[in-house]
């Protein structure tokens, strides 16, 4: 939190660590307007050299071109009913013996919807008052 603090030249923060409530929200809100004022490049520039925890968040485009995740092999093309072949990111979990595969796209919203109501012991009935209420 110290080296995080320095890095965002914001010593004053420190202090406030482990702040609670609307302590807290303010907290969060400087650190947000901190880093408004630079790119996230001037960002990491600035705390690759630093004790802190701090990595860029990455689109999905952008994820899909990390070097690392290239040579893991965790970029897969799939088949996707609409789309084609597009590419997506395979499981991190890695097994000598046991090579982890996609299976299926992901559900479409809404798809295993009933399954998955009815699995939490809601009626038929109910369940058909949800779709006509709008809820799912």
């Amino acid at each position: 939190w110290r080296e995080f603090c320095r890095g965002l030249n914001r010593d004053d923060l420190i202090a406030k660590q482990f702040a609670i409530g609307e302590d807290r929200e303010e907290v969060f809100k400087e650190i947000q307007e901190e880093f408004l004022k630079k790119t996230q490049k001037e960002w990491m520039e600035i705390f690759i050299n630093l004790d802190a925890c701090v990595m860029p968040v990455k689109t999905f485009n952008e994820a899909i071109q990390d070097p690392q995740l290239r040579a893991r092999n965790m970029v897969v093309d799939i088949d996707h009913p609409k789309l084609g072949k597009i590419q997506n990111i395979a499981s991190p979990i890695k097994y000598s013996r046991t090579p982890l595969t996609i299976r299926s796209n992901a559900p479409k919203i809404g798809q295993n919807t009933n399954e998955i109501l009815d699995s939490l012991g809601y009626s038929a009935e109910q369940i058909k008052n949800f779709k006509k209420d709008g809820i799912t």
